[in-house]
């Protein structure tokens, strides 16, 4: 986990027809992203402050049976698909 990140304040929305996950560190805000992985996940950072805002993960449900639940937040991953 992040030092210093609230883990209380995530939000989440699953775009089912992209299988895109966004993850939000407080309220939504103007990011730019950076690969974590060179592939699926992006972090996001404000453009002002460069303070990580969340989290993008494309093709989800294939991150999801990889395994590679990497990102460094305490997160229940699967959740999202079980609200669906």
């Amino acid at each position: 986990m992040r030092k210093g990140l609230n883990m209380s304040n995530l939000k989440y929305n699953y775009d089912k027809e992209a299988d895109t996950l966004y993850i939000s560190i407080g309220e939504p805000r103007p990011s730019y992203c950076k690969s974590i992985d060179g592939e699926m996940i992006y972090a996001r950072y404000d453009f002002d402050t460069h303070e990580l805002t969340g989290y993008t993960i494309i093709c989800f449900q294939k991150y999801l049976l990889s395994g590679k639940t990497n990102i460094p937040i305490d997160f229940d991953f699967h959740k999202v698909l079980q609200e669906d």
